[in-house]
């Protein structure tokens, strides 16, 4: 009753007869076009300045504003991407004056038209809090997937990167991290041409290749969206901005838009580029010689005869060399776009693309098509319909990086890392060598070797192919009832279909287990939407503007899996081509399972503007997911926000220095629903059992039932100050916030005699706190071809996470990051923030034999010895054990900044971009081995001679013959690495050739550019990438490096046609 009593007074509102005065009133009308091709442009806020009276041009770029007080007024046009057009007219009274306005691209504008939930806002008129990417001055670096744009372009967005691999993953935050249990989300919501997309890497993925869930990383099911189609990106941040996504936005939401037509003449457009990709940066490893060295050192440590008769007469293999390579990419977009005007306007843009990456890591690459339709029909002066469709196919290989340090599960990058330096890639024979078959005899016979598979081997033969087929298309009609209520209804669907086909050949350890490993996945995912909105907006006299819309929305999603697992193969040839003809022993494998979810919402949200300077928005949104037990399966999401425009207050407005200033207060809730289907029901597990020598299947519980499992609620608290100086010469946004996240969903541990390990419970909370910046400066505005232009926008994020409360208990034990040393995981523990790392803590080494006797605390079974770690006895026990442990570091950064320069003159264009993450703790454990004392695997060239010696006490590694990095099944601090970094993510030098040039060939444009991608990276941290993730995308276990797949520099060419 509540939404029809409130459509009521909205349908009464649109139909009660505005304040008229026709004969003090005239009105304006007109035509806005693009300054370079005169075409029309469509969504242009046009306003009367000083007031808040404004429209939105049409498809033909057509405006009209009416009751216009009679007199001279300046009329002002705004769109994203394009300098604002102003201009003074005289309105006759009774009477209409013709104002025609270009608008040319520029930088971003406080006055921008920007994308918020269901619908568009000017940014003065915003109270949430929400960042723009400036896809135009980040549209020539070579991306893979739209969440790569974000890195550095968006204050209180932080991007990791979970695996460097073509097609790896991304992980992104925003405002922090709130959920902490594995299967519960915490990435944002993207909202593609108005569908809802939620990305669960593990939901996604088409299975994990044979290998142990957990320790890698899963594709990115984003890849399947072209970035080159993207005309804006909007972060939604605040509970103001998010609480219209309820249950879904706790984690922020991101805003996509593609490209759309214009009315004109068709505009074809070539885009093209190629590059070549190299290691950024590699590990300074011992060489052959050095390795015998080091052996022999090692051997004079446990007074053994040295292993190596002439250290300096040995060969040397430089195993990075041997699995990377410089690799070739390419990408290539044809689009046309264009349209006719008038109350039957058609307007359209297509576009097809390709993009191929092969990988800097032998045997991965990343292959994409794409095809994309948006249409948009005007049918008479009321109705418009529309649609945008894409299609996709995505071809990937994987190269077995991240993971483990050893076993079958070994990440091939680790294996290079370890292998003997003295070995050859291959025996005399041909075959592929093998460390403990080949190592000299004087090594094995002295020292038990790492069973480290042959990296060539295994990159050179292994399969891992992976396909994403996708169809996202949504469907529109929109129907004006009368001036200023509008009726939207729109159909979506997200189709997909992921397969993953996995062959491990006997040149790889697994393969070699086994007699060859298949496994062959399949995942299909269908999501369909039905929304209807009621939107209106209008003008109450010349001071009260209110803009309103409510709704009703579905979405259902239907998913099923299967999979198939065979080995024990005759040979190799076929690989999973034929996986029946492998003879396991029980036979095949076989696995499969489908879920179904859905989502019902109602949602409103009302905006209202006093005097142009006072502006109140109140946000509801009412959802129910099936996802919940029945007593928690509704939940309400309410915001409410208020603006104060200062600088249209009379002791401002006409202050020359202060053209923008407003103030922004927000207090909200939203929701967290990102957990996997039927968490609160009591499930069944299939069993196999003997009765009587006969084999049969039963079902045994496999989980409890909790009625009362429930959403995540999120309460932000923001306040934010936007600032323009000198006719935005200056600009400057600065947000804070306050976020608290509670009813966390915990796998809380079970009594044992429940029969049930754990459980999800609503249970703990999390606080997010931090600072957002964004400064704008634009000291050069000229037109970027007779005069210079040169802009610059600056972020500052800094967030402080940390934890509540977790019900029950005060420390949560997460998996482990290590099946080779039985690591623990990151530590959940209440006062710290969420994933520390918790280990012993070292204070330097002992410089002799005394201060380590003198040591009053000593080893479960030994006292320590000189050129040791000092290990800290923080209980004062007098002995090193588990009680000794602590908090010795943080992934999570004190703070993440970023640059973005644009310059250009005469045709040239210089772009810059900076992004940088200070302050986060990295765990190598590829330094367990790589920093290890016995020979027993290769080791840096900085742990060689920096080792300790009598002669050299105050060295930073310990002595030859004393391992370090661990004592027993806990690490220690000496494998934590500062990860800060500063990144020059991004150059591109670009040129427009004149058109008086290239006119006669027919061409509207032309432009050339060389670009740059990571091309220095300023950090003390020694892995390939300080940005690093390799056990995945979660809130637990974040910044471990296992075997990461290395980052690459890239330079492109590239030249975009425009006819």
């Amino acid at each position: 009753m509540k939404w029809t009593a409130a459509l009521l007074v909205l349908l009464a509102c649109a139909v009660m007869p505005a304040r008229l005065t026709a004969q003090d009133t005239g009105r304006i009308t007109g035509v806005v076009t693009d300054a370079q091709s005169n075409a029309p442009v469509p969504a242009v806020s046009v306003s009367l300045d000083g007031t808040t009276r404004g429209v939105v041009t049409g498809p033909d770029g057509r405006y009209t504003l009416t009751g216009v007080s009679a007199g001279t007024h300046s009329v002002r046009a705004t769109r994203v991407g394009y300098a604002t057009a102003e201009r003074t007219v005289t309105v006759p009274a009774g009477g209409t004056a013709t104002l025609d306005l270009q608008i040319g691209s520029s930088v971003l504008q406080l006055d921008e038209i920007v994308a918020v939930g269901y619908g568009t806002a000017r940014r003065q008129d915003l109270t949430g809090s929400v960042a723009s990417v400036n896809v135009e001055a980040v549209r020539d670096i070579p991306v893979v997937s739209v969440d790569q744009l974000l890195q550095g372009t968006a204050p209180g967005v932080q991007v990791s990167t979970a695996s460097s691999a073509p097609g790896g993953g991304i992980s992104i935050r925003v405002r922090g991290g709130t959920s902490i249990s594995e299967g519960v989300s915490n990435e944002p919501l993207y909202v593609i041409d108005g569908f809802p997309i939620e990305v669960d890497y593990a939901a996604d993925a088409a299975g994990s290749g044979g290998r142990a869930s957990g320790i890698t990383v899963a594709p990115n099911p984003l890849t399947s969206l072209n970035p080159r189609d993207i005309e804006s990106i909007q972060v939604l941040k605040d509970a103001s901005a998010t609480a219209i996504y309820g249950s879904r936005a706790a984690n922020g939401v991101v805003l996509i838009t593609t490209r759309q037509g214009v009315a004109g003449a068709p505009r074809f457009n070539f885009e093209a580029f190629t590059g070549i990709q190299n290691v950024a940066h590699r590990y300074d490893l011992l060489n052959g010689p050095e390795y015998a060295q080091f052996a022999n050192e090692w051997a004079a440590s446990q007074e053994i005869e040295p292993l190596f008769a002439d250290p300096t007469n040995v060969a040397s293999t430089d195993w990075q060399d041997r699995i990377f390579r410089q690799a070739p990419m390419q990408s290539y977009q044809l689009s046309v776009t264009g349209g006719t005007s008038g109350n039957n306007a058609t307007r359209y843009a297509v576009s097809a693309g390709y993009f191929n990456q092969d990988g800097v890591v032998l045997g991965s690459a990343f292959d994409r098509m794409s095809l994309r339709l948006n249409l948009d029909q005007q049918v008479g002066s009321r109705l418009r319909i529309g649609s945008n469709l894409t299609g996709s196919r995505v071809a990937t290989q994987f190269a077995p990086t991240d993971g483990a340090v050893g076993g079958s599960d070994q990440s091939a990058v680790a294996a290079a890392l370890q292998y003997l330096p003295t070995l050859p890639v291959r025996r005399p024979d041909g075959s592929y060598s093998n460390m403990l078959d080949d190592a000299p005899q004087e090594i094995t016979g002295a020292i038990t070797l790492q069973d480290i598979q042959n990296p060539v081997a295994v990159l050179a033969n292994m399969k891992d192919n992976l396909g994403d087929d996708r169809i996202l298309g949504n469907s529109f009609a929109e129907y004006t009832l009368t001036e200023g209520l509008t009726l939207r209804s729109t159909f979506g669907a997200n189709i997909s279909q992921r397969s993953r086909d996995t062959y491990w050949p006997r040149e790889t350890l697994r393969g070699e287990q086994t007699n060859g490993q298949a496994v062959r996945a399949r995942t299909e995912s269908n999501s369909f939407l039905n929304e209807n909105t009621l939107n209106f907006n209008r003008m109450f006299g010349q001071d009260h503007l209110v803009n309103a819309v409510v709704g009703f929305s579905r979405q259902v999603q239907h998913t099923t899996r299967t999979s198939i697992l065979n080995e024990n193969f005759i040979n190799d040839i076929l690989g999973y081509n034929d996986i029946n003809a492998g003879n396991r022993s029980g036979g095949p494998l076989v696995t499969s399972g489908e879920e179904r979810t859905a989502l019902q919402s109602y949602l409103g949200r009302l905006n209202y503007n006093l005097l142009g300077r006072y502006i109140f928005t109140a946000t509801g949104r009412y959802d129910g997911s099936s996802r919940f037990g029945p007593q928690r399966r509704w939940g309400f999401f309410p915001s409410g926000a208020f603006a104060w425009r200062a600088s249209e207050e009379s002791f401002l407005r006409d202050n020359e220095q202060v053209n923008d200033l407003k103030f922004r207060v927000a207090y909200g809730a939203t929701g967290n629903a990102g957990v996997r289907p039927y968490q609160s029901l009591a499930t069944l597990d299939p069993r196999n059992g003997s009765f009587g020598g006969t084999i049969v299947t039963g079902y045994r519980p496999g989980s409890l039932a909790n009625e009362e499992l429930g959403w995540e609620t999120t309460r932000q608290f923001d306040a934010g100050m936007d600032l323009g100086l000198w006719d935005n010469l200056a600009t400057l946004t600065v947000d804070y916030y306050n976020r608290s996240t509670t009813d966390l969903l915990l796998q809380v541990q079970l009594p044992l005699e429940t029969g049930f390990r754990e459980a999800f419970q609503n249970a703990g909370e999390v606080r997010n706190r931090g600072w957002e910046v964004a400064l704008g400066l634009n000291p050069v505005r000229g037109d970027g071809q007779t005069t210079a232009r040169w802009s610059n926008n600056l972020i500052y994020s800094r967030n402080r996470n940390k934890v509540i409360d977790l019900g029950p208990v005060d420390v949560l034990r997460v998996r482990g990051i290590s099946a080779n040393f039985n690591f623990p995981g990151t530590d959940i523990r209440v006062g710290y923030p969420i994933g520390v790392f918790y280990g012993y803590q070292t204070q330097g080494l002992f410089r002799d034999s005394a201060e380590a006797a003198n040591y009053p605390a000593k080893l479960p079974t030994r006292s320590f010895k000189a050129g040791e770690s000092r290990v800290l006895d923080l209980n004062g026990d007098s002995l090193i054990n588990e009680l000794d442990r602590t908090v010795i570091g943080d992934p999570n950064p004190e703070y993440n900044v970023g640059w973005n320069s644009n310059v250009a003159w005469r045709g040239f264009e210089l772009s810059t971009l900076v992004s940088g993450s200070i302050g986060a703790d990295v765990l190598n454990l590829n330094l367990i081995r790589l920093d290890g004392g016995t020979p027993t695997t290769n080791v840096t060239r900085d742990r060689f001679y920096g080792r300790w010696t009598p002669e050299n006490p105050d060295a930073k590694y310990p002595a030859i013959g004393v391992t370090s990095g661990s004592i027993g099944s806990n690490y220690v601090d000496t494998m934590l690495e500062d990860g800060s970094f500063v990144r020059l993510a991004n150059v591109t030098l670009s040129y427009n050739v004149p058109s008086r040039w290239i006119r006669q060939r027919g061409l509207r444009e032309t432009r050339l550019y060389v670009s740059g991608n990571n091309l220095h990276t300023w950090t003390k941290y020694s892995g390939y990438n300080p940005d690093v993730s390799s056990m995945g995308v979660g809130n637990v276990n974040r910044g471990v490096d296992v075997g990461a797949y290395p980052l690459s520099r890239t330079i492109t060419l590239g030249v975009n046609v425009g006819y």
